[in-house]
């Protein structure tokens, strides 16, 4: 008689078939690592005169540290996306909260400019596994016609982060010392670690369980590299991405270049404003895509409709510089980020829609890359122009062409047949029939 084996486990119930409150509730776990994310990278350009003032950089200097943040977050985010891919959403999102905490809490001991490189490299290579981990839970969670809306209310958490940066920072320097704001925004991300473990237990991700066996089990990540969409997209997003890095990094630095505000009061004032213009622009763009998708528009012709007119809206701004006040300005920043963040969430959301939910890792990642290279490429150019010009005219100019061109690059895309089936889409068509 033969030995009898055990039978397997039933798999897992699918996490789209969850009840809509749980399934958002979970991606809101996600959510949260977003702003915790952004809020750690972009104190250094909410306190960015003082830094440089205290360490002895020039614009030039500071483009630099955004440089080394940039090109670690490049290399590292293919990386962090192939192995979440291999070992789990959980154990890979949590470690790299975890680094990119203690990144951000050891900036504020920085004794010298070389340590305050130093932290940036380290925090970049970390949050290099922050937006490949939100959009594998896109994939992993929501429904195809609600992943856009997903992204779109993933930038209202990168926005929340970039409104708090400022804030906290004006904060710090009322009190005196801009150490603690780095301490502070650090010391939050233990504690998301905790929770999204708890969450995580009562609603594992169909990545984590049952585990792959075999090497014939795993995506074929690779099989991308010889995907001509996957290097358009690359591309456009590299372009797309030059605006996304420009405010962020340098609005504190233009409000106070171009008009007598102190730094303070260009925080407390001023910066906070234009996270909220991306936020709109993230829903606004999110929503538009998912009411063409359910009206029967197909989802990668959906994203890249919202993508052309965003591109062409995005021409304000070349109008920026040429404000006459600081709220003039501001509000030019805003619909600027508002325009580009609505076409940043459609483009985010394309691998997934692309190659399913499966690589969405390793796929993501590779436009995580490529924000990387772009912020590489083009900082170190805009601290350049900027000394070079004295003001930002020049710079914002040639920035506003940029997403028509990045649209280019992604205008005749259209979906193909996946390698396997997507979960997350298998199981809705199984649920349909």
């Amino acid at each position: 008689m033969s030995e009898a084996h055990p039978a397997p486990p039933p798999p897992p119930q699918s996490t789209t078939r969850l009840p809509p409150v749980t399934r958002w509730f979970v991606t809101s776990f996600f959510l949260i690592s977003s702003a915790l994310n952004y809020l750690d990278r972009l104190l250094l350009a909410s306190l960015a005169p003082v830094l440089m003032a205290e360490f002895h950089l020039s614009k030039v200097g500071y483009a630099k540290l955004l440089a080394a943040f940039s090109v670690t977050y490049a290399l590292g985010s293919p990386l962090l996306g192939f192995w979440m891919d291999r070992a789990g959403l959980t154990a890979i999102s949590t470690l790299a909260v975890g680094v990119w905490s203690a990144a951000g809490m050891a900036t504020g001991w920085v004794r010298s400019a070389s340590q305050l490189l130093c932290c940036r490299i380290g925090l970049g290579a970390a949050e290099a596994g922050g937006i490949p981990g939100t959009g594998k839970v896109y994939g992993i969670y929501l429904l195809p016609k609600e992943r856009a809306l997903g992204a779109g209310v993933g930038q209202l958490a990168i926005s929340a982060g970039s409104l708090v940066a400022p804030l906290l920072a004006a904060w710090s320097l009322r009190h005196g010392d801009w150490r603690v704001a780095f301490e502070i925004a650090g010391g939050l991300g233990l504690f998301w670690i905790v929770g999204w473990f708890a969450v995580s237990r009562r609603f594992p991700p169909h990545d984590s369980h049952p585990p792959l066996s075999s090497p014939a089990d795993h995506p074929n990540d690779f099989a991308l590299l010889r995907d001509a969409r996957f290097w358009r997209l690359l591309a456009a997003n590299f372009l797309w991405m030059s605006i996304y890095t420009l405010w962020p990094n340098w609005t504190t630095v233009l409000l106070t270049t171009q008009f007598p505000l102190s730094v303070e009061a260009a925080n407390r004032v001023y910066a906070w404003i234009p996270p909220l213009g991306a936020t709109a622009g993230a829903l606004l763009g999110g929503l538009i895509s998912m009411h063409w998708v359910s009206t029967g528009t197909p989802e990668v012709r959906a994203r890249l409709r919202v993508c052309c007119l965003t591109a062409v809206l995005s021409l304000v701004t070349a109008a920026v510089p040429f404000a006459r006040s600081p709220a003039l300005a501001v509000a030019g920043i805003s619909a600027s980020y508002c325009f580009v963040a609505a076409g940043s969430t459609n483009l985010y959301t394309l691998p997934v829609d692309l190659w399913g939910s499966r690589r969405a890792g390793f796929a993501v990642a590779g436009l995580v890359a490529s924000f990387g290279v772009s912020g590489f490429v083009f900082n170190p150019l805009f601290g350049w122009l900027i000394q070079r010009s004295g003001n930002f005219q020049v710079l914002c100019l040639g920035a506003a062409v940029l997403p028509m061109l990045a649209f280019a690059a992604v205008a005749t895309l259209r979906e193909a047949p996946r390698d396997g089936p997507d979960p997350a889409r298998h199981s809705l068509r199984r649920t349909a029939s």
